[in-house]
């Protein structure tokens, strides 16, 4: 029992991390796509394995502003539909760090839509819609949708690191809980790269994670009553993870997080 739960947990720390990475990655592709549409000189991608940033030499007209801000984290959502649509049937559990991007997308934009209302400096793109005069009524019902598509989407993964409808509470928060690691990383990293100084940096770092204990918390609450309908949707058996899937999601996280560590930076 340990030992399983601890394969579980480990498979779904080192999903969780290269989705995440992978979500910060596609996330900036998408403000460079809409730099180059726009036809801005000198587009530069700074991507860490926890945040990211796409400028240009030339500064952005006011008129432009709300295409390139939404142009991220719409190409994240959208990259992730496509992905989850189109791999979700074989649903194999060698394919779950690729699978995970799918609920870990719609997660983690939502939670940063979700925060623009706890913040009061312009930090994320959703802060700057705001600035642009988008209204906030919209950002938090658009927020409310994200977050629900990406809870479902990790529903029906769950089956896939060994987490049951029966299972204790306590089993299936260990397991739900397994990305708090990346986010400790993330502000360890931080530090030492000096991009957490700024204390509205801090507080947002700090509101992403509590606000995904929160969801996680209330998802396994939820889990048992929910699964039938749930299993309908999508039957999924639960599987046992293996060592195998242990390595190769850990791999995939370690791969990714050089690979944003040393090549863009």
């Amino acid at each position: 029992m340990i030992t399983s739960t601890l394969k579980a947990f480990l498979t779904f720390l080192g999903s969780f991390f290269f989705s995440a990475c992978l979500t910060v990655l596609i996330h900036e592709v998408g403000h460079a796509l809409a730099f180059l549409i726009l036809d801005y000189p000198d587009i530069d991608i700074l991507v860490t394995p926890f945040y990211g940033i796409t400028s240009s030499s030339q500064s952005l007209d006011l008129s432009n502003a709300a295409f390139v801000l939404v142009a991220g984290p719409f190409f994240d959502l959208f990259c992730a539909t496509i992905i989850i649509l189109s791999i979700w049937r074989k649903r194999s559990t060698k394919l779950l760090p690729i699978l995970m991007y799918g609920g870990t997308a719609y997660l983690i934009e939502g939670v940063v839509m979700f925060n623009t209302f706890f913040t009061s400096s312009v930090l994320t793109d959703w802060d700057g819609i705001i600035y642009l005069g988008f209204p906030p009524f919209l950002v938090a019902v658009l927020s409310g949708i994200v977050l629900l598509i990406g809870i479902f989407i990790f529903y029906l993964i769950w089956p896939l690191v060994n987490i049951s409808s029966e299972d204790t509470y306590i089993k299936k928060l260990i397991i739900g809980l397994a990305y708090i690691p990346y986010f400790i990383i993330s502000f360890i990293y931080s530090i030492i790269l000096n991009l957490l100084l700024l204390p509205e940096l801090i507080l947002l770092s700090f509101l992403n994670l509590i606000i995904l204990v929160s969801i996680t918390i209330l998802m396994v609450l939820l889990y048992k009553p929910l699964f039938p309908l749930i299993d309908r949707i999508s039957h999924t058996e639960v599987r046992d993870s293996s060592w195998s899937n242990v390595w190769l999601s850990t791999g995939s996280a370690g791969a990714i997080f050089l690979l944003l560590t040393l090549l863009f930076n």
